[in-house]
């Protein structure tokens, strides 16, 4: 039986607003992409046909999602891959472009979303999820990744007196 903690308790006093005020940031960074997510997923509801799509194109964009306004820091871009694609609903061959996976495993064929009304409509699975999926597990893996970090970077503190 352990009778003695790997830390001093007086660690965990000393340190507990931080990990507080990491869990309230977590907690609050989640709970405003809910609304965002929300009106995505009314705004996407009536895509609800899905096709094999085949990949007849793809290729690589650069967007800048910041640009910097001073010297020190630099601009900020991302890569997405932008695909053409056709899949068939009914006999009838339909074409479309958008953002689709890069992973090399699903560049011949994506999933596609349309609505079954107007099958014109159309993106790929892939870009429905990045807008109406939540992050929440990856949000949790993370959390309890820097949690991990935090208790032992409170155990080395303790143990170097500081």
């Amino acid at each position: 039986m352990i009778t003695e903690f790997p830390f001093e308790i007086n660690a965990i006093q000393r340190y507990w607003p931080y990990i507080v005020g990491f869990i309230a940031l977590m907690v609050i960074f989640e709970l405003t992409r809910i609304p965002k997510r929300l009106k995505a997923k009314a705004a996407y509801s009536h895509l609800s046909g899905r096709a094999m799509g085949t990949v007849t194109n793809y290729r690589k964009e650069r967007i800048l999602r910041y640009e910097s306004h001073d010297s020190e820091t630099s601009d900020s871009y991302e890569y997405l891959t932008i695909i053409s694609y056709q899949f068939e609903v009914d006999g009838r061959v339909y074409y479309g472009e958008g953002e689709g996976n890069g992973a090399f495993w699903q560049r011949d064929k994506q999933m596609i979303c349309y609505d079954p009304n107007d099958p014109d409509d159309n993106c790929t699975l892939y870009y429905l999820n990045s807008k109406t999926k939540s992050h929440f597990l990856k949000t949790v893996i993370f959390f309890v990744v820097m949690l991990a970090l935090m208790y032992f970077a409170i155990v080395y503190l303790s143990k170097s007196g500081k």
